[in-house]
């Protein structure tokens, strides 16, 4: 074999090795890719069954669970308020990517980017409570085109302009299927049809799609339909919740002519519902892989003055949820 030949066959071999080389390391490196690819396709047609995935969201943050459901029970009054500020107001896990839906004040929501679904016409919102303001819906339909249906059955629509994007519905979200007869003196509706979200979900043939994202702004009655969603199965559907919470004790609106200038707080407590088990309900969403990722204080509304420890405690807050286990 003459020199030129040795050398050219040097370089063949030297370049098929190379090769050998450069594939076992891409088989090594991306070895994972197939079954990302996979799932990103799996998030856009729902199994029946929950898909637990671990979420690579950025930096997760420390942070302490909520106690046990039997020590919350033992709480008194002053322990489950401190409790909750503490908890509500700690970020649980950390979006790179958070994107305001509307405004800043309580008609928009926060939106984690980080796994949310932006094809066109894919992405699925449910929104409970608007009083026909549509800030939210408005944002999210201009920004990602997604099939957005909301949820009010406190006002009549006549002569209200919906806008395009929305499909609306005079539905409010209950634990139970039923007609609930509005407050005296309510000037609206006087009949309102209450639906779970599992029939709700069924009515609109949503069985088999996830809901990217799920608003519930709904004054205190999320304690009545919370428990019911876990209980169904139905929230292991849901990506994010961006939920308005009312915590505690009621409060009464007092107004001078149409303008309201200040509250007071009630015996009784916001959806009749104890606040031992509003607090469990933060826990099991928490143990349903809900964590939150904003919080937002609704300031100089609804404040709640310890006796004990002196603390005031914001009791009306905004949260943003992403579920870890269905991303």
């Amino acid at each position: 074999m003459s020199r030129e030949s040795k050398c050219n066959f040097r370089y063949v071999y030297m370049f098929g090795l190379f090769s050998v080389v450069f594939i076992v390391f891409a088989l090594f490196t991306f070895g994972y890719m197939p079954g990302n690819m996979l799932l990103m396709t799996d998030q856009y047609e729902a199994k029946p069954e929950v898909v637990r995935v671990n979420a690579t969201f950025c930096n997760p943050s420390e942070h302490d669970e909520l106690s046990d459901i039997n020590v919350i029970d033992k709480m008194d009054t002053e322990a489950l308020y401190l409790t909750f500020s503490r908890y509500i107001l700690t970020k649980q896990i950390k979006c790179c990517n958070v994107s305001r839906a509307g405004p800043g004040n309580t008609f928009g929501k926060n939106i984690c980017l980080d796994y949310f679904n932006k094809m066109q016409n894919r992405c699925l919102v449910y929104s409970f409570g608007s009083q026909f303001k549509f800030d939210f819906e408005n944002a999210i339909s201009k920004s990602y085109r997604c099939e957005i249906h909301t949820f009010d059955p406190s006002l009549s629509t006549e002569g209200v302009h919906i806008p395009s994007g929305v499909n609306f519905h005079l539905i409010g979200l209950s634990n139970t299927d039923t007609i609930f007869s509005a407050p005296v003196g309510f000037r609206g509706e006087k009949k309102w049809r209450m639906q779970s979200l599992l029939s709700i979900r069924k009515s609109l043939k949503h069985t088999k799609r996830f809901i990217d994202v799920l608003k519930i702004d709904i004054e205190g009655w999320e304690w009545k339909a919370l428990p019911e969603i876990l209980q169904s199965g139905v929230l292991n559907y849901v990506k994010q919740l961006c939920l308005e919470v009312h915590f505690g004790y009621d409060i009464q609106i007092i107004w001078n002519g149409n303008r309201a200038v200040g509250y007071r707080h009630l015996n009784t407590t916001w959806g009749n519902v104890a606040i031992q088990n509003q607090l469990q309900t933060l826990k099991r969403l928490y143990d349903h892989g809900f964590r939150i990722f904003m919080s937002d204080p609704i300031k100089q509304w609804a404040t709640y003055h310890l006796k004990q420890t002196k603390k005031s405690i914001d009791t009306l807050v905004e949260i943003s949820l992403v579920n870890i286990y269905n991303q």
